[in-house]
């Protein structure tokens, strides 16, 4: 039995899986093709993490040290190729050395991203959209709206920045169970898919009969509807949902159970939407890292904590053999500063960093970076390499930047790009081998 879209928004709305339609104008902006590119994930660790508890670590030199960035020893940094990292291990979560040993051939880290805020709303804004001022959509929704506009679950959001700006509809993860109640509407009990709770609320020869009655009903409004817009809004209405068969594939590509864990259960439903065909993007959130208070006993579990979650999620890649289409950007709204305040913790920093995985990316490579008391270098536009502050060629890493290059790599649709620009201060080739 097919779903229109329409009988799905219903359904959504009654299981708890939020579903934010796009205009149909927006929706026509762009043509579907089949879409063979990479899963896009972006993950924001909530509340603004500090890059020197990961990827752009900062040790002190011996335990006399006045007003350290860190606690731990400058000696302790690990080191695997070209990137560094900071050296906590703390069960049960992975280790950094051992995600750094795991990852760091497909890993590219950009250091010193200079947001020119350490606000939350602005910087989250500004880290995931490309641009400070409010009004942009996250790249995530750009992407979808780019490749598959129609989809009611082309674009996920389960946290982070997702705004749309009316490009694409946002579906919102909530209950995991809501996917199997869509995917198998005519069961009582669609989250149980054992053989003892098959219990269907009509005969099949009626669902059938429904089926054949709605498909009639469509044939007849076009028939008798003459004017070509509304034509086409019937048409996209009908055909603008996802079929049975799609929804049963991703209940079934999703592993039974799914993990309790709210972050990775919403893994593995995006992981078997995008492997179903029904999904480009995603926005994830994790955290908890706005440690005014107490940094050292609170953030850097928390850090742990999102490395298990990314190490889930490409387990769960892997077993759905999705690996090697998978994009994750992972970055935050914000720095912490480089020193301690009176209650052991740290403040808003305007100085973050980000790390890029995926096909396409150089992996083993460090872009950018900042000084000892984490403040943004600039970097020689040509080479890569990093310049100081004041070097007159060199140029400051933005969020405008990184996104440009992003932009560039994703394909985004170029009438979405004039639309909502980003003003990067030099165009920058940050993924060239």
């Amino acid at each position: 039995m097919a779903m229109d879209r329409r009988e799905f928004l219903q359904k959504a709305a009654l299981t708890g899986l939020a579903v934010f339609g796009a205009p149909l104008t927006a929706r026509a902006q762009t043509i579907n093709a089949p879409y063979d590119g990479p899963f896009w994930i972006f993950v924001n660790a909530n509340g603004g993490w500090d890059p020197t508890d990961l990827c752009d670590p900062k040790g002190r030199a011996n335990e006399l040290a006045r007003d350290p960035v860190n606690t731990y020893m400058t000696s302790d940094i690990l080191q695997a190729g070209n990137i560094t990292f900071a050296p906590h291990a703390l069960a049960p979560n992975i280790s950094h050395a051992d995600f750094l040993a795991k990852y760091s051939s497909r890993m590219m880290v950009i250091r010193g991203i200079d947001l020119s805020t350490n606000g939350h709303t602005e910087g989250l804004r500004h880290s995931f959209s490309g641009r400070l001022p409010d009004g942009n959509p996250s790249l995530a929704a750009m992407i979808a709206a780019t490749y598959a506009p129609s989809l009611p679950t082309s674009y996920l959001t389960a946290g982070g920045y997702d705004p749309t700006m009316g490009l694409v509809g946002a579906t919102r993860i909530g209950n995991p169970s809501v996917l199997q109640t869509i995917a198998f509407p005519n069961q009582v009990n669609a989250t149980d898919q054992s053989m003892q709770a098959k219990r269907n609320f009509q005969d099949d020869i009626v669902v059938q009969r429904v089926e054949r009655y709605r498909a009639e009903r469509w044939s007849s409004l076009m028939q008798h509807q003459r004017l070509a817009r509304v034509r086409t809004s019937i048409a996209e209405l009908y055909t603008a949902g996802l079929d049975q068969g799609t929804l049963k594939k991703v209940s079934e590509l999703m592993p039974n159970p799914l993990s309790r864990d709210r972050f990775e259960s919403q893994a593995q439903i995006a992981l078997a939407a995008y492997k179903a065909g029904a999904t480009i993007s995603m926005s994830m959130g994790f955290g908890s890292f706005d440690t005014h208070g107490n940094h050292d006993q609170s953030h850097i579990p928390q850090m742990g904590q999102l490395l298990t979650k990314i190490d889930f999620l490409w387990n769960e890649a892997d077993r759905l053999g999705v690996a090697d289409r998978v994009m994750l950007v992972l970055t935050s709204e914000m720095g912490r500063t480089p020193s301690y305040n009176a209650g052991n913790g740290k403040d808003h920093w305007s100085v973050t960093s980000a790390i890029v995985m995926g096909p396409g990316v150089p992996g083993n490579r460090v872009i950018g970076g900042t000084t000892e008391r984490v403040a943004a270098m600039k970097i020689d536009p040509d080479t890569l390499a990093t310049v100081d502050a004041k070097d007159p060629n060199g140029v400051m890493l933005t969020p405008a930047i990184v996104h440009d290059a992003l932009r560039d790599m994703a394909g985004v649709n170029d009438d979405f790009r004039r639309q909502f620009p980003i003003y990067p201060e030099k165009k920058i080739d940050l993924f060239k081998a």
